[in-house]
Order: structure tokens, then sequence, then C-alpha cells
């Protein structure tokens, strides 16, 4: 393979189905007839992700008003993942490509598909001037089967991180499972979307979906007005989700981050409650969630947790 193909072709394994732009059909979102408010938590102690706590562990409030858990899982049920790479011209590709291996010839992304679930199912794109579906919903086994190019067209300097974060979303509503989680390879930079960044904010507000952010960026651009700009941008979208940023520099740390993000995928919990009859006035709905352990562990001390924190009203 000649040199300048070589740049990100191994980037990730996926089947081409596709490049066409990242545009999707309108889809009714399943929340808007379905009075059941879905929440994926992760909780941890100081050593990882913690399992084994039961239903009764779990407290929800709506708006202060404690609302009983109909819904829960602890299983490693399967989700789909969407993956979404920028290769705009503010991304050192090059860079990125050195970081995404963790030993000659083992590609971190591949790796984190093969040691997911697998029954579970994925799409990826990519972004810059435009955004870009590169292949549908596939298997893990199909994903892997089979290699494409991940480029960045000559030239293109603009980014459309909302509008390409933006389709993802509606892209997840066509999605077979439950349990849905975006991943970002950006460093959240955006000078082109249509879209602005509130709506983003409020639309994975309104979802059930963790954004998951891999910030990558050399040590010039983290300090730099607009290296803090993006990660302000990153936090706050991974923090109204139940998500997470991750700032790799090296590239053990960034199979590091594939690895931590695969132990969260593999143990986290479902929980669920009716959210009753409201005013049909769209509004925020904030929750609040409380884990009382009911069995006394070394393993339940000093637990920390992450989740989505509201809903708006439909």
């Amino acid at each position: 393979m000649a040199p300048r193909h070589k740049l990100l072709a191994t980037l990730i394994v996926v089947v081409l189905v596709s490049i066409i732009p990242f545009t999707l059909p309108e889809v009714t979102r399943a929340q808007n007839n379905d009075e059941l408010i879905r929440m994926t938590v992760t909780v941890w102690n100081n050593k990882g992700p913690v399992k084994g706590l039961t239903r009764e562990a779990f407290q929800v409030a709506d708006e202060k008003v404690a609302k009983q858990v109909e819904l829960f899982e602890a299983d490693d049920a399967p989700i789909s993942i969407g993956l979404l790479i920028d290769t705009s011209g503010s991304m050192n590709l090059g860079d990125l490509r050195e970081k995404i291996y963790s030993k000659p010839g083992e590609e971190v992304i591949s790796l984190f598909i093969q040691r997911g679930n697998q029954n579970n199912e994925y799409f990826v794109g990519s972004f810059d001037s435009t955004s870009r579906l590169l292949a549908d919903w596939s298997t893990a086994s199909n994903l892997l089967s089979r290699t494409t190019n991940i480029s960045r067209p000559k030239g293109q300097f603009k980014t459309v991180l909302y509008d390409a974060c933006f389709a993802a979303i509606e892209k997840m509503q066509t999605a077979h499972h439950s349990r849905r989680a975006l991943i970002v390879i950006t460093d959240g930079q955006d000078n082109e979307s249509q879209h602005k960044f509130k709506e983003l904010r409020n639309m994975l507000r309104d979802s059930d979906i963790l954004f998951y952010a891999i910030a990558v960026a050399d040590s010039e651009d983290v300090a730099s007005s607009l290296g803090m700009e993006g990660q302000t941008v990153l936090e706050e979208l991974a923090s109204v989700t139940g998500g997470r940023v991750y700032y790799p520099r090296e590239k053990k740390e960034m199979a590091e981050v594939f690895s931590t993000m695969n132990d969260e995928l593999h143990n986290q919990y479902r929980v669920g409650f009716r959210r009753g009859q409201l005013d049909p006035v769209r509004q925020w709905r904030q929750i609040k969630l409380k884990i009382s352990p009911q069995v006394k562990s070394k393993e339940f001390k000093n637990l920390s947790f992450r989740t989505r924190q509201g809903y708006y009203t439909k």
C-alpha cells in the first residue's frame, strides 16, 4: 500500500456500504408515545465499574417527586453504537493514526469492537465540511470483515461537528437495541454547522443516548483558546447524557480509553420510571438519582455514578 493511502486506512476496520451525505429521514422518537423514561446508569468505585446492585438500591425523583422504578436491567445487553471520526483540517490525522495503534498491526478501535458484546450493532461516519455515513448498521463480525479508507478531502478546514452529531442522533432512532451510545473522535471544534450548540445539547438532553468523546489534540492545541472551547463543548455534551470525555495523549493511553469504555458498556444498569400525566407544554424535567445499596459490602462503598440529567415533556 502506497504511503498516501496508509494515512487512516487502518483507523478502523469497516465495511464500506457507501459514502453518502449523513442525512436521514424523519423518524418518530419512541419516547413520544411511551411514558417510560429510561436511564442508563454507570456506577463505579475506586477499582472500576460496579455490578451486583439490585433494583432496591436505586431511588429516582422526577422534579423532587419520588418515582417507582418500573424498569431495571443489570445484564450485559447488546448496545447500538455510533462511531464518528473528525477528519477536518484542525485534526492532525497523522498524529491520530499513530495514537490509534496499541501494537503494530492492532488497531485499538478494531480491538474495541472485537471485545464488545458480539450482538452489538454499529454504524460509522466521518465529518469535515460535510458529514458522511460510511457504514450503516452492521454486526461486529461484518464490520470487522472488510476495510475502508477514512481520509480527508483536500482543503477541508471547515468542521460540522454539531451537524454530524445531530444526524447521528437521528440515526440512533433506527437502532435495534434500547441501549445506545455515540462515540466521537474529535477536538471539539465547529465552524460550519447549521445547527447550534444549544440545539445539539437539548437534543441529547432529550435522548437516552450516552455521548462519549475522545478529545484528540496536541499540547499546543489543548492550551489554545480554541482547544479549551472544544473541551468545554465536549464536556457539556457528555455530562447531560451520563457519558464521558477522554483525553489520550499517547498510543498507550488511546488503547486504555477504549478498554475503559468497553468496561463501562459491559457493566451498566438500565433504570426506568413512568412520567405520568404532565402539562402538554414542552418543559424540562430534572431527574435526581440516589443509590443506596441494600447489601453491606466493601465493593458498594464510596460509589459514584453518571446518568442523564433529565428529559423534556412532549
